[in-house]
């Protein structure tokens, strides 16, 4: 996973940052049907494919998120961005898995998976369709 959200930066880096948020957007939503596939069918390929999806949603939101960072905030306040940037990243990162682990204790590994997959994917799709009316292709090229 965390292999391809490097690889995918270097593919994406000539791309405008509406195409690569929207690109990041995609790639979550079909990893989280991968996962629901590979719950289903328990396809450890379906896994894998989630995964590296999954890392590729990741390495373009990130890769969007420090181009806007590096064009529009000012060189002596970017360590400080970046540290925001972190924080609203990194903390639903965390929360989000153990509350699928609750779910999944509770009303076990189908639902609660699915729950998982279900809301991350709702996160994505938001995401996407707010990028898709705010930002222009002409806006923020890299």
């Amino acid at each position: 996973m965390f292999l391809t959200a490097t690889g995918v930066q270097f593919l994406a880096r000539s791309f405008s940052v509406r195409t690569i948020f929207l690109l990041g957007a995609g790639a979550t939503v079909l990893a989280m049907a991968g996962i629901e596939i590979a719950v289903a069918a328990s396809s450890a390929v379906a896994l894998i494919v989630a995964a590296l999806l999954a890392g590729s949603g990741q390495g373009l939101g990130q890769l969007g998120g420090l181009t806007l960072t590096g064009l529009h905030v000012p060189g002596e306040r970017r360590a400080e961005a970046n540290a925001v940037l972190n924080i609203g990243g990194y903390i639903p990162a965390g929360l989000m898995p153990m509350a699928t682990g609750f779910a999944i204790d509770w009303a076990g590994l189908a639902t609660g998976s699915a729950c998982f997959a279900l809301a991350l994917a709702a996160i994505a799709v938001a995401s996407g369709v707010f990028i898709g009316r705010n930002l222009t292709n002409a806006e923020d090229q890299p």
